[in-house]
């Protein structure tokens, strides 16, 4: 279970600097103010696509998925609750409510 944990703690934090940096401008290229052309994200990522989305975007949905079942799984299993519990709950708010902040961001700036 701790090693799962560790995973899921891991998965978390670098969705939680996904999230973070797809409203930073020079990072994710929204820009449009001043016509700053393609940020960071798109350098990285732009050029590993699925389905025409971008990979950091892939990686946000799969991860959350991900995420979402752990959190089922680690939340049923009463055994750790002493050492993390808490941490859980605040993990699986987290996905609940940045989430869809973050695909509505993604496809209002990516769609146009």
């Amino acid at each position: 279970m701790r090693a799962l944990r560790l995973v899921v703690y891991a998965i978390l934090l670098v969705d939680v600097c996904l999230f973070v940096l797809s409203f930073v401008p020079w990072f994710s290229g929204v820009n449009r103010k001043f016509n700053a052309g393609p940020g960071v994200a798109d350098h990285l990522f732009g050029s590993r696509t699925v389905g025409g989305w971008r990979g950091d975007v892939v990686w946000m949905v799969g991860s959350t998925l991900l995420l979402a079942v752990a959190f089922i799984f680690l939340s049923l299993n009463r055994s750790g609750e002493a050492s993390g519990g808490r941490i859980l709950k605040l993990c699986g708010a987290w996905i609940i409510v940045v989430f869809p902040i973050y695909m509505a961001w993604v496809v209002m700036h990516m769609m146009g």
